[in-house]
């Protein structure tokens, strides 16, 4: 139910299990606060409006779910070797080769921001791994949420986790992902996971054999509605 994650200084950092399907874990305390400072202030002159990836591969022109900014961080190492640590750490969490690893992204949320319901890999797409990192704590609203998955047992008393996951039975005969508000309470059932400075979010969007992950992979990020931004 969890693994231990051995950074370059030694550290060890449990990896607790969020849920079995999809394949969904949390490790805390990865980064410290000065690391998370450098890779914002690194990343903050290079923001610009965030895009989305349809499954196909290509970039969507119309874009009405998300509402972020981004910046992309190819050089490995900028910043004083500050992109190279977070691949490296990021790399052995996914338990993934850092060279397997698109580049790094930065993602600004201010007041009102979201990224609706999605899936961030498609056969053709093939991302099979997906590694968050919180960058700042945040006041209200801003979770990460998966609404189908199913909570487990090792995650329980972890203190940013709640709900424990709606019946995907809900999904059958929908062909469009549902409105993020609709899944984003904490009364509504889905598995809601808080930023926390430092702490990393790592799930898989395929099986074994590269198939897709059930469709409890869905997720998104709830609209900020706190005074402080989320990166």
């Amino acid at each position: 139910q969890y693994c231990d994650f051995v950074g370059d200084d030694d550290s060890t950092q449990p990896l607790v299990q969020i849920s079995r399907v999809p394949r969904l874990y949390i490790a805390d305390n990865v980064f410290t606060a000065e690391e998370c400072d450098r890779l914002i202030a690194l990343a903050k002159d290079k923001l610009i409006t965030a895009k989305t990836m349809g499954g196909d591969g290509k970039t969507k022109k119309n874009n009405y779910s998300r509402k972020a900014k981004q910046a992309a961080l190819p050089d490995v190492n900028a910043g004083d070797g500050i992109v190279k640590l977070f691949r490296q750490k990021m790399a052995n969490l996914a338990l993934m080769p850092e060279q397997n690893a698109e580049a790094l992204t930065v993602i600004q949320y201010g007041p009102g921001d979201h990224y609706g319901l999605h899936f961030d890999s498609s056969l053709k797409v093939g991302r099979y791994a997906t590694v968050l990192v919180y960058l700042n704590d945040v006041e209200e609203g801003g979770e990460t949420v998966f609404p189908w998955a199913k909570r487990s047992e090792a995650s329980m008393s972890h203190p940013d986790i709640s709900g424990m996951g709606r019946d995907i039975e809900e999904l059958r005969g929908v062909t469009t992902e549902p409105p993020i508000e609709n899944v984003c309470a904490e009364d509504s059932g889905s598995v809601l996971i808080r930023p926390r400075r430092g702490s990393v979010l790592v799930f898989f969007n395929h099986q074994p054999d590269l198939k897709r992950e059930s469709y409890a992979v869905m997720h998104g990020g709830c609209p900020l509605t706190g005074e402080h931004e989320q990166k």
